[in-house]
């Protein structure tokens, strides 16, 4: 806030007086009516707007809107500090030449770092107090329109239950050919698992396998095969482990399922899983599948669809993987099967 000049006070309305090195001209032979009323006028006339468009847009009875706490604290953040008569001020012994005039603005800096602190000692203004109102009210906007987006978009529960897992078992010996005697960097991952019959065929070539399962019947079905088997959704599970602690990943199930624009983050976070020179294999069902194989209910609520093989060769080049090719599959399987490697 800028103080009057010393020698003048401020306007009993606290409102602020512009910072000028010419003295403000006599005003007491104005009439009324002058210029200072025409602006407590609008400043007035702008007050009983804002509180109209508050009164009109602000909903009502929802506990989300009140943020009062937090906007008290703001506002005694931003109260009176401590009454202080004047700022210390270094101010060089011999300033340099090209610096005329720095010593005389110094030697006013304590007069008016004591308006400074008088002015605020009377705490927050009207405008303020306004500001922070406008805030209050903006922030209850956002959270109402990013709550009623949220609503809007709520998937379907159960989604994943609407299409069949896939018949992945006749896969395991050409993934132990892709994947050698055990990768390296962390165990080989499955997700989505389904009841583990890939994983149980891969445990039993001796690699060491977990799994990602969301649906908790399958889950259990893995588990009561000896399998290490998580229960969640596999870009949730991917997004919380550490980076670079899984030394291979098999990806399938979801993939058919989830919509396109999740498909850039499934991709990414399990890039950011593997270790350097881990595989990536995309096990996914073959495009003309809804049309053969999915229920009426699954055609209309499913937001993905199956993806061609070169869609998922695009997706995993531009997420850094290297020698991304489409690997021999069993004879006769339908599959669309992409790999990729992380580099070292």
């Amino acid at each position: 806030m800028v103080c009057p000049p010393t020698g003048q006070s401020a306007p009993a309305t606290g409102r602020p007086v512009a910072s000028s090195p010419v003295s403000r001209p006599d005003t007491s032979s104005e009439p009324a009516g002058g210029p200072d009323d025409a602006d407590t006028e609008g400043a007035d006339s702008f007050a009983v707007e804002l509180a109209a468009a508050f009164a009109r847009l602000s909903p009502q009875g929802d506990l989300r809107w009140n943020t009062a706490a937090g906007f008290d604290a703001l506002s005694a953040a931003v109260g009176p500090p401590a009454p202080s008569s004047e700022l210390e001020v270094p101010v060089p012994e011999a300033p340099p030449p090209a610096r005329r005039g720095w010593r005389q603005a110094a030697d006013r800096l304590p007069r008016l770092a004591g308006s400074e602190a008088a002015e605020a000692s009377r705490g927050p203004t009207p405008a303020l107090v306004d500001v922070l109102e406008i805030f209050r009210f903006l922030l209850a906007r956002v959270d109402h329109l990013e709550g009623a987006l949220a609503a809007a978009r709520a998937p379907v529960d159960g989604l994943a239950w609407l299409v069949e897992p896939p018949e992945l078992a006749p896969w395991a010996k050409h993934l132990v050919e892709l994947f050698g005697p055990g990768p390296a960097g962390g165990p080989l991952l499955h997700a989505e698992c389904g009841g583990g019959a890939l994983l149980a065929a891969l445990a039993q070539a001796g690699l060491d396998v977990e799994g990602i399962e969301p649906r908790v019947p399958l889950a259990w079905d893995a588990h009561q095969r000896g399998l290490r088997v998580e229960v969640g959704e596999v870009a949730a599970r991917l997004t919380a482990r550490p980076e670079g602690t899984v030394g291979g990943l098999v990806l399938s199930g979801c993939v058919d399922r989830l919509p396109t624009e999740q498909l850039g983050h499934l991709v990414g976070q399990a890039v950011r899983c593997l270790a350097p020179g881990g595989r990536l294999v995309v096990l996914g069902s073959p495009p003309d599948a809804p049309e053969l194989t999915w229920s009426p209910a699954a055609q209309d609520l499913v937001p993905g669809r199956p993806r061609h093989a070169e869609t998922w060769a695009l997706l995993l080049s531009r997420a850094g993987l290297e020698a991304v090719a489409a690997p021999a599959g069993p004879d006769a399987d339908p599959s669309v099967a992409v790999t990729g490697v992380r580099g070292r």
